[in-house]
């Protein structure tokens, strides 16, 4: 049996979806990096609020509101999380397109390959549909994230108006 790291594969059948995969892990690395800011923003706002840096109303109601400190926070580090899941499974994708092209490559002359190229293919899938959902979850959490980080200004706003 040929070994596949021998079979060469021309960059025509893989060049279109490889600047797509990173595309993909641009937007997923930008939801990171968006995350990150929120949970430091947060961390400034604990930190001013020690230091008795902030109005009263805000440092009112981080001490009547902490879990939506937590919530947000909490929202915002799995939405990273998820998005770094995102990026290595997204390589890891990668890799596995490129074992495909050389399995058919290795298929004209052997067929031997088949059932390695069926189980290849539904590994590939199945990465494929992970990595939509992780994509997905780590947007909605940093939206939810954000959202806290709102509801937190509101509540401070609308509470020291009277």
């Amino acid at each position: 049996m040929k070994s596949l790291l021998f079979i060469p594969v021309k960059e025509d059948n893989y060049k279109a979806d490889f600047d797509l995969a990173n595309k993909y892990q641009g937007y997923s690395a930008e939801l990171i990096r968006l995350s990150i800011l929120g949970i430091a923003g947060y961390g400034f706002l604990v930190s001013a609020a020690k230091n008795d840096i902030l109005n009263e109303a805000v440092i009112l109601t981080l001490k009547g509101y902490p879990s939506l400190i937590v919530i947000g926070i909490i929202s915002l580090g799995l939405a990273s999380g998820f998005g770094l899941a995102h990026r290595f499974y997204s390589s890891e994708s990668v890799a596995y397109q490129i074992e495909i092209l050389r399995l058919k490559e290795a298929m004209v002359e052997d067929t031997s390959f088949e059932s390695r190229l069926d189980g290849t293919l539904r590994t590939y899938r199945n990465i494929l549909r992970l990595c939509s959902k992780l994509l997905r979850v780590s947007a909605l959490l940093l939206i939810f994230g954000i959202l806290m980080v709102v509801i937190f200004y509101s509540i401070a706003l609308f509470s020291g108006v009277s």
